[in-house]
């Protein structure tokens, strides 16, 4: 909770099975799709479920995956937010080979 949303990005990315080779362009393309800004430089204990969402949404959707398991849908954040969100997660879900869908 007291790293920043760069470490954070980093520490995810590397769970998630990025190489560390990919990690810097990960990590721009989460920053730019869950567009925090300088937000990035604070620690996360400093965020809003909202701002942790973005992070969390965008780290894991920055690598494709063969095998998508969605548990819920995200209801939260603003109308652009959800539109970019939606179109990420169809990205994503067209790449996978296998997708459940719980409801």
């Amino acid at each position: 909770m007291e790293a920043p949303g760069w470490e954070n990005i980093r520490i995810g990315a590397r769970r998630i099975g990025v190489s560390k080779t990919e990690i810097d362009r990960v990590c721009e393309d989460v920053a730019e799709f869950c567009q925090l800004g300088d937000s990035l430089d604070r620690p996360i204990r400093t965020y809003s479920q909202g701002m942790l969402l973005r992070l969390n949404f965008g780290v894991m959707t920055s690598k494709p995956a063969d095998i998508i398991l969605i548990d819920e849908v995200i209801g939260v954040g603003d109308s652009i937010f959800m539109e970019r969100a939606n179109s990420r997660m169809k990205g994503f879900a067209d790449q996978a080979k296998i997708l459940l869908l719980a409801s």
